[in-house]
């Protein structure tokens, strides 16, 4: 999947928002893609509109050069459903599912992940000891963990991270770093992460600087 923002301007930040806006820059299959700036300077707005999950903007958001915004919904769904996954920063984890019943929930819709491939990606990131706890008696940085693997148990060529790493620490977040990569280097998919001020070691080959 190529995605491209072409003169992108999120419209809370048409005045007075960073000066790196109008932002023009392309996503190719399977780059690595930093996007780093302090809070409030648009990170989750260009995270959301390629999500398109929102539509005010000015400028282009486009997906195998379609605009985001003219795509149908019947072809979002399956654009969300086999070809882009997402962390989002406030994770959208059903507080009331236990982490497994999170997972598993989005697995049924493609059978990308099997139990027990949900399960040793739960140990591998130290949470297997709490995914039959509802997720909201986590943590946050455990949330983020399972939010993780539900972002993975989906086909994908393209990941949209947001701010994945903020509670973990760094030795957690290079094991989840290095699963991502993992990943992602086996279905040939690209990568594009937003970080306040710090890649955490996550290997990229493009930077954009809100």
């Amino acid at each position: 999947m190529e995605i491209a923002l072409n003169h992108f301007v999120p419209h809370p930040l048409r005045e007075g928002g960073s000066g790196t806006f109008p932002l023009t820059f392309a996503i190719a299959p399977g780059a690595r893609r930093l996007v780093m700036s302090a809070s409030g300077k648009g990170k989750t707005s260009i995270v959301h509109s390629i999500y398109g999950i929102r539509r005010d903007y000015d400028g282009t958001v486009t997906l195998d050069g379609a605009e985001a915004r003219s795509i149908p919904p019947l072809d979002w769904a399956k654009i969300r459903r086999e070809k882009l996954a997402v962390v989002f920063q406030d994770l959208r984890l059903f507080p009331e599912l236990s982490g497994v019943d999170n997972v598993l929930l989005k697995n049924r819709l493609t059978d990308a992940k099997t139990e027990a491939e949900i399960w040793e990606a739960a140990d591998r990131l130290g949470v297997d000891r709490v995914m039959r706890q509802t997720a909201g008696t986590m943590s946050f940085g455990q949330r983020q963990r399972v939010a993780v693997i539900r972002a993975l148990a989906q086909p994908f060529e393209t990941i949209l991270l947001d701010e994945p790493f903020s509670h973990l620490d760094r030795e957690n977040a290079e094991i989840v770093g290095a699963l991502l990569e993992e990943e992602a280097t086996k279905r040939g998919a690209a990568i594009a992460m937003t970080t306040l001020d710090d890649d955490l070691g996550f290997p990229h080959d493009q930077t954009t600087t809100l």
